[in-house]
């Protein structure tokens, strides 16, 4: 850099590396005295040389000062600065701050300058250096005196000024990148940047951490730094004023100003925070110290206050800042501090803190957020009382009861008519009689017609062969058999048989009517023997009489003289009638008809059920009399009626019914509209029983000691609904009963929304409770977590019964999860108090001043151990200290308390205070002496050119 030498108040430049011998050289050769430079460039060493006396010889020196011509090519010498004045002084302020710009940004160069010297390749002026760099850029002096008049401070003011400037502008350029940087990212990004991970590099390290200062407090450390500069650079100045310049004084100037600047910082944030804790009760220190309690009680930051780190308050800080669901959720309610944060930390603080010398305050609070809930619940509570649902189920219930009793009424007299309908119309014994009538009548009528066949057989037969053809049936029987019958001990037979011939054999003929005879009397015994009577019945004779009549049929045939086809015919007719009526061993028309004597064997009662019988093959029994009878009156109607006696004999019931038209469904189908009455009777039956077990379901239900779900919600009545609706809640599947009790009542409105209050009741009593604290006195309070527990368990019923209403359950459930954050009562919680608001605020009120204290120290006054004046002043201060504490006490309570109660509160001072941004608002940006380093290199640099001269000189 140049160097200056002053003659007589004149200034010269001279080139960096000008010795004196060439400098003495130089000014004998000057025509004219020289022109002063324009400006001087502060803090450049100077070479103060001998007078011009010393240097030219008096001739010349006389021919100097006479002369008044210019040095060639040298502008015009201004004129006189004279005195500084307000722009002077703001010129040297501004081209120093032009000065320390250059500094710090071609401090690299210069470092690189500097170390090329010392090889012997340094520049007296590199490219881009400071120097370069402060006679590039146009200076406001530049403008007003022109380039080659830069101005030189002169004056102190001017000097100060310059110096001032000097320091302002090199710490603003220090500050430009983290400002850059801040601006470039956004304040959120820069922090977060800073508070991550390590910067790859010490440069980018610096910078991450000055914007992070620059980003939390911009004014703040902005106009620190800046006043620390000042400070810098009013003390370098005034260690130069004193001690001459140099860089150990500018150096040590700089830093003692800084010094000074700082400390009277402090003293002046001293004497506020005691000005504010004697007259506003609160200061810094209380307010750090509620931050600080805030910080160390919060479960929120304590786990990031580990071994070596600063804590962040900025999760705390946003949780309290952003918007509370609670807040939005139930409008007029107040989330305190630990409720915005959800910290439980801080709700143990409050919790300690709620029973106070502030309880009220926090008691209002509270009351407040409970009125909030009752509030917005009872915009959304049910109006209808819990009775219209009670009254809906019962009214219900009883028109199901009234109808099922009704229709079971109504089924059971239709099952009765049609049964009655199905009884028989006569006796059994009426019955009977008319069916034997009928078949007596078809016997006679078969009869007439019998003997009207035998009455057209005429002639006469030879019977003398038939005593042979008798003794041809008897040789053909066993000795046994053939006692049962002999035809001729039928009387009268024997004498026909022996007058049909004498001894020699004559055959004689006889009427047929005689041998007619003969053939009635063997039919006769016949049907004896075949009779059901115990008395005749006897098989085997009846056998041995029938070969015996057929043996007689076989010889009239062949001997008869006359119409043997009338014979035959009568035979038949003979025949058919026996066939049709008289075999009575399984016949059950012969068995009506069998007589014992002049009486039937079996009485008129018996003969139905020879012919209406179980079907087991025995419809051929009434097909049999309907064969013989069927086309005589009375005949089908006692048939029909003797079917209706076999099916209402087995019992009302429809399965007996159907059971017994079952078992004669064969006879039934002879039968149908008889068939088709008993089948109807036997549904009307069914549909009766069906009827009578539908009432008794529905009363076993529905009853009044029914166990269906609706009877039992009935039985608590209209003023016990809450616990009827318990009873739905606490069942086994209460979806279901749910269900079941509004689809019983067809999910009416009314009768929905009853149902809804009912739960409601239920709810209030399972959610609310009484608790200390919550300033409502003797007023039971909503808790959130009964109340969450048992919507929990509810929630199968609440879906149900906001069923199609989803959006005000949602807005239900909204609000009961929204009083989870909110403090609506002083709920038992484990204190967790700290010591550090203590070691913060000092101690207790009187721990320093008492009255036990000062007698003491008025006695060693007194007795001449103790100065007056020690005791005054000591007194004083402790005075001041006891009041300073004791109002810090008093403030850090109210304000601690303020802090839990206003979330607001809290998260502006732990802004105010956060760790991390106070950490990073005391961080120091730029070094004092970052200014000096150009000039040092360039210093640096130069002596290092003089010593490679002196080595020269000394070869030389």
């Amino acid at each position: 850099m140049p160097v200056y030498a002053e003659i007589d108040g004149q200034r010269y430049e001279f080139p960096d590396g000008t010795t004196p011998d060439e400098m003495r050289q130089a000014l004998q050769s000057v025509a004219a005295p020289p022109t002063p430079p324009t400006s001087q460039p502060s803090g450049g060493p100077q070479v103060p040389l001998a007078g011009m006396e010393d240097v030219l010889s008096q001739a010349q020196y006389d021919e100097y000062q006479q002369s008044g011509f210019p040095r060639p090519n040298a502008p015009a010498q201004s004129e006189p600065q004279g005195d500084a004045d307000l722009m002077s002084v703001l010129t040297a302020g501004a081209q120093g701050g032009q000065r320390g710009v250059a500094n710090v940004a071609g401090l690299p160069v210069d470092l690189m300058n500097s170390a090329f010297g010392m090889a012997g390749l340094g520049s007296e002026t590199p490219f881009l250096g400071s120097q370069s760099l402060f006679d590039l850029f146009q200076s406001p002096s530049d403008a007003i005196y022109g380039r080659d008049q830069r101005f030189a401070p002169d004056t102190a003011s001017e000097r100060f000024a310059s110096r001032i400037g000097e320091e302002v502008g090199a710490a603003s350029v220090m500050l430009a990148a983290p400002v850059a940087r801040v601006a470039g990212m956004g304040r959120e990004a820069a922090v977060r940047t800073a508070r991550a991970a390590p910067a790859a590099n010490p440069v980018q390290g610096a910078v991450n951490s000055a914007a992070e200062s620059l980003a939390v407090a911009p004014a703040r450390v902005g106009s620190r730094e800046l006043a620390l500069a000042a400070g810098a650079g009013t003390g370098a100045q005034a260690a130069q004023e004193v001690f001459g310049e140099g860089p150990l004084s500018d150096i040590a100037g700089s830093i003692g100003g800084a010094v000074a600047t700082s400390a009277g910082g402090g003293v002046i944030r001293s004497l506020a925070d005691l000005f504010q804790t004697i007259f506003t009760s609160s200061d810094d220190a209380v307010k750090q110290a509620v931050a600080s309690t805030l910080i160390s009680q919060s479960d929120t930051l304590g786990p990031r206050a580990t071994a070596g780190q600063t804590v962040d308050a900025q999760p705390l800080i946003n949780a309290l800042s952003g918007d509370v669901p609670a807040e939005q959720a139930i409008p007029g309610a107040r989330a305190s501090t630990a409720d915005a944060a959800g910290d439980e930390g801080l709700r143990a603080l409050e919790y300690s803190r709620s029973s106070g010398p502030n309880a009220a305050r926090f008691n209002a609070g509270r009351a407040q957020n409970s009125g909030a809930v009752e509030d917005i619940l009872s915009e959304v509570a049910p109006q209808e009382p819990a009775a219209s649902f009670t009254d809906a189920l019962s009214t219900q219930r009883d028109g199901i009861v009234d109808d099922a009793t009704d229709a079971g009424l109504r089924a059971e007299q239709n099952a009765e008519r049609l049964f009655d309908n199905l009884r028989p119309a006569v006796s059994q014994e009426t019955r009977g009689s008319s069916l034997r009538s009928a078949l007596q009548e078809s016997l006679d009528d078969a009869r007439a017609e019998e003997f009207k066949a035998w009455q057209r057989v005429g002639g006469e037969v030879d019977t003398s062969g038939l005593s042979e053809a008798f003794s041809g049936v008897r040789d053909g029987l066993d000795p046994v058999r053939a006692e049962k019958f002999d035809p001729l001990a039928i009387p009268g037979v024997s004498q026909i048989v022996k007058e049909a011939g004498d001894e020699a054999g004559a055959v004689g003929p006889v009427p047929f009517e005689a041998v007619a005879s003969i053939r009635s009397a063997m039919t006769t015994e016949l049907r004896k023997a075949r009779s059901s009577s115990a008395e005749f019945a006897d098989r085997q004779r009846a056998d041995v009489i029938g070969k015996y009549v057929d043996a007689l049929d076989q010889y009239i045939e062949g001997n008869v003289s006359g119409d043997v086809e009338a014979y035959k015919e009568a035979r038949r007719v003979s025949r058919d009638l026996n066939d049709r009526f008289t075999r009575t061993s399984t016949d059950p028309v012969a068995q009506a008809l069998d007589k014992r004597g002049d009486n039937y064997a079996r009485p008129d009662s018996s003969v139905p059920d020879l012919f209406v019988n179980d079907d087991r093959g025995r419809v051929e029994s009434t097909r049999r009399l309907l064969s013989e009878a069927g086309d005589k009156p009375g005949v089908n109607d006692s048939i029909e009626d003797q079917l209706r006696d076999q099916v209402t004999r087995g019992g009302h019931s429809a399965s007996a019914i159907e059971n017994r038209v079952n078992r004669f469904s064969e006879t039934f189908e002879l039968f149908p509209e008889t068939r088709d009455e008993a089948i109807e009777a036997a549904a009307g039956r069914k549909a009766a029983d069906d009827a009578g077990d539908e009432l008794k379901t529905i009363l076993r239900d529905l009853g009044e000691n029914g166990r269906g779900t609706v009877a039992k919600y009935l039985a608590h009545g209209d003023a016990q609904a809450k616990k009827a609706m318990e009873g739905v809640v606490k069942a086994k599947d209460p979806a279901k009963a749910m269900d079941e009790l509004l689809s019983f009542v067809d999910n009416e409105p009314k009768a929905v929304e009853g149902a809804r209050r009912a739960y409601w009741e239920l709810m209030e009593s399972k959610g609310k409770g009484f608790s200390a604290g919550s300033g409502t006195g003797n007023e039971a309070v909503w808790q959130s977590r009964r109340w969450n527990a048992f919507l929990g368990e509810s929630d199968a019923v609440l879906q149900r019964l906001y069923q199609d209403n989803p959006e005000h359950l949602d807005n239900l459930k909204e609000i009961a999860g929204a009083l989870d954050q909110l403090d609506t009562a002083r709920t038992a919680r484990a204190p967790n108090t700290s010591g550090t608001a203590q070691s913060l605020i000092g101690d207790n009120v009187n721990s320093n001043l008492s009255v036990a204290s000062l007698q003491s120290r008025y006695v060693d006054v007194a007795r001449g151990r103790m100065s007056p004046t020690y005791f005054i002043l000591n007194t004083a201060t402790q005075a001041v200290r006891s009041l300073k504490a004791g109002r810090r006490q008093d403030a850090y309570g109210r304000l601690l308390d303020d802090a839990l109660i206003d979330r607001e509160k809290a998260a502006s001072l732990l802004k105010m205070y956060n760790p991390a941004d106070v950490a990073a608002t005391e961080r120091q940006l730029h070094p004092l002496w970052g200014n000096r380093a150009s000039e040092i290199a360039q210093g640096m640099n130069e002596a290092w050119k003089e010593l490679q001269s002196d080595e020269q000189s000394d070869d030389s």
